[in-house]
């Protein structure tokens, strides 16, 4: 399993599911507790602007070293946009 990091803190997932869509999900869960999302995701250091495309959400987690989440609140994403 990669070296998981949200907002640069490591993420701790007692069962780390198979693919990157595993991750995104349980990580979706626990920002919305703090009225927060995921803005961005990086793959090894290198930007995924695709994170939540199917073809993306099934990428097995085995191919990665480290997964990089940031999160932000809606409206911040929305005056970055």
């Amino acid at each position: 399993m990669p070296r998981i990091l949200l907002d640069g803190s490591e993420l701790d997932i007692a069962v780390a599911p198979p693919t990157w869509g595993g991750v995104l999900d349980d990580v979706d869960k626990r920002l919305a507790e703090a009225g927060r999302i995921v803005t961005d995701v990086r793959f090894d250091g290198l930007d995924e602007p695709a994170f939540r495309e199917p073809g993306t959400l099934a990428r097995p987690l085995r191919e990665l070293a480290i997964l990089e989440v940031l999160s932000g609140t809606p409206r911040g994403l929305m005056e970055r946009c």
